[in-house]
């Protein structure tokens, strides 16, 4: 079974920059290792890389899947900490994988 990280449901938009062209694209969830987002119009395929700039520093990632206007991005490098808090808006708490004080670790999430 292919181990999937916890993502957080975000909706705010950010610049993708795929094949020399750059857009704006909503983004829909995130995660340390990649997010899902809408293309802006552009057409970037399966196996491109495209870049996205949160604030001032430019990602790069891999697109790992593609249904219609929404692609799937595998982050080059895991995102740090402080990069997942700032593009979630502090929802992933206490680390990469969120904060687990006050509740028990749900194990599906690790299968």
């Amino acid at each position: 079974m292919l181990y999937r990280g916890r993502r957080w449901p975000v909706d705010f938009t950010l610049k993708l920059r795929a094949g020399g062209a750059e857009r704006l694209a909503r983004v829909i969830d995130v995660s340390p290792g990649g997010m899902a987002l809408t293309t802006g119009g552009l057409d970037p395929a399966v196996g491109d890389m495209v870049a996205i700039e949160p604030s001032t520093d430019w990602i790069a990632g891999e697109v790992r899947w593609r249904r219609g206007d929404r692609i799937g991005l595998a982050f080059a490098a895991p995102l740090d900490r402080a990069t997942l808090n700032l593009i979630t808006g502090g929802k992933a708490g206490g680390g990469a994988y969120g904060d687990l004080r006050g509740r028990r670790p749900d194990l599906s999430e690790m299968m």
